[in-house]
């Protein structure tokens, strides 16, 4: 099992998994944006990072990281921003190695805090992320869509 940065050629499969993932999430699919958003980042690496999970050479899924700035962290922190794993790959631990993968991707790169959020009734992706150190606050995250 392994992460690998997305690059151009990668596109066409990455695109199956993100919309799988909105399908699944009861997102809206906008190609355009979802496409733009992906140019940017791949195009402007300081923004963040994009992994195509792999298994065996195959790939099973994504992952992205936006990277952001905090002082309360105390400098570059993070948001686990897109996560998905193929639903025929789920239940054998790819989640968890995928986010011990992540932990030394932050470690190298000087991410001192990493964010996420989940829905509430995931339950199983909730117990993932709880198991794997993450913490809860009494913060509620409010959102604020410009364009």
């Amino acid at each position: 099992m392994d992460v690998s940065l997305v690059h151009a050629t990668d596109r066409d499969v990455l695109l199956v998994f993100v919309k799988a993932f909105y399908e699944e999430s009861g997102y809206a699919f906008e190609s355009d944006i979802v496409n733009a958003a992906l140019d940017q980042l791949t195009e402007e690496p300081g923004l963040g990072w994009c992994f195509l999970i792999e298994k065996a050479g195959v790939p099973i899924g994504y992952v992205v990281l936006s990277r952001g700035f905090s002082i309360e962290y105390g400098g570059v922190d993070s948001i686990l921003d897109e996560f998905f794993v193929d639903p025929g790959h789920r239940g054998d631990g790819v989640g968890r190695r995928v986010l011990q993968l992540l932990d030394a991707h932050c470690v190298r790169n000087n991410v001192r805090a990493l964010h996420l959020e989940v829905e509430r009734e995931n339950h199983r992706a909730n117990k993932i992320y709880l198991d794997h150190g993450f913490v809860g606050n009494d913060r509620a995250l409010l959102s604020k869509q410009y364009g």
